[in-house]
């Protein structure tokens, strides 16, 4: 596996998924401070001969699927080999349910919390239900599931992006009406805190 190297202005909220799933994959993932001049977000391969990546979600991809613990659930034909991968390529339901999420994740999750920051915070309003209604849905999958993930039996890229996604607005302190909106999101999120305190 080839040295990435993620180029990101700091403080980029982008690079915090990318980060998460490197420490989850046991990938050692280079931090290089970029201007704010394109490309202000760009990931790159040592010896990858010009390869790189610019979106969120691909890098996550990448690095998820190139992580030892994905490709060894792939050499195995067990079910629960499968269970344990970061990102499901062999399974067509877990595979296809994991793409779906992370469309949503980068589209109308990103949106929702992107438009209450904006606004700077607060009022309840239309915004604060695109929140509530989004929350619903991670609370309604969290609940389906036996161990508490999104998808799956384990750890996901999907929990990962989707909790990276939320954490600028839940990682506030202030924003307990946030918190507060569903006791199973809160649960999930504080879970993701003991999960990067761990690795």
């Amino acid at each position: 596996m080839g040295s990435f190297t993620l180029h990101a202005v700091p403080g980029d909220p982008r690079a915090l998924a990318p980060f998460i799933v490197a420490e989850a994959s046991g990938v050692v993932l280079r931090f290089s401070a970029a201007a704010a001049a394109p490309p202000p977000f760009l990931f790159t391969v040592a010896g990858g001969e010009g390869f790189q990546l610019q979106e969120t979600l691909a890098i996550c991809r990448y690095i998820a699927s190139s992580s030892r613990r994905t490709r060894e659930a792939k050499k195995g034909g067990e079910k629960e080999d499968e269970d344990q991968a970061l990102y499901h390529t062999r399974g067509q339901q877990l595979h296809l349910q994991l793409e779906s999420w992370l469309d949503w994740a980068e589209t109308e999750l990103r949106s929702s919390v992107e438009d209450i920051l904006a606004g700077g915070g607060g009022s309840i309003g239309g915004n604060f239900e695109r929140v509530e209604i989004a929350f619903e849905k991670i609370a309604v999958a969290v609940q389906r599931s036996s161990e508490g993930f999104i998808i799956g039996k384990a750890l996901t890229v999907v929990d990962i992006v989707v909790w990276s996604e939320v954490f600028p607005l839940l990682a506030d302190t202030s924003s307990t009406e946030y918190l507060a909106l569903n006791s199973t999101v809160s649960r999930w999120f504080r879970y993701g805190f003991s999960f990067l305190n761990s690795v």
